[in-house]
């Protein structure tokens, strides 16, 4: 599922129970406030809380990669480690013999969430971030000496 998608999943949810409150008090009230123009206008107006906060979130959490020549790894992953459980609170590492990700521990925001994943290939490494972590990655340019080259893709 796309990253749109779980946002909108996401807000849809929290909206919809919304609706329910509005509706669960307007039958209790026994439906003498009931107003067909209060209900088009809360219809819309979470309809438009939805939309606005999936789009707000997907632009700050769709995923880039960043393509970083390293030629020590271990230095790599322990400054991104850093960085990850400090700045983007992803407390949970699971790392393999080519690759390193970054998780918060809970199942439902590691669902919701682009994952923070470093893939390495020879003297390569891909990261697979959400955008508003590129930034942080981009700056270890200058921390680290050994890091030779960093484009976006």
């Amino acid at each position: 599922m796309s990253t749109f998608n779980r946002y909108l999943l996401h807000f849809g949810m929290i909206g919809t129970a919304g609706f329910v409150v509005f509706v669960t008090l307007i039958l209790v009230d026994g439906g003498s406030l009931f107003n067909p123009f209060m209900l088009i206008t809360t219809s819309l107006s979470i309809a438009c809380f939805v939309l606005f906060m999936t789009l707000f979130f997907y632009v700050w959490a769709k995923p880039v990669s960043v393509t970083v020549k390293v030629e020590e790894k271990q230095e790599f992953v322990k400054a991104v480690k850093r960085i990850a459980r400090i700045k983007w609170g992803r407390k949970t590492v699971i790392e393999s013999d080519d690759s390193v990700s970054f998780r918060y521990g809970n199942k439902y925001k590691d669902w919701l969430v682009t994952p923070a994943e470093l893939n390495f290939n020879e003297d390569k490494c891909v990261v697979n971030i959400p955008s508003y972590y590129e930034e942080d990655i981009l700056k270890l340019k200058f921390k680290h000496k050994r890091i030779d080259k960093i484009t976006n893709k």
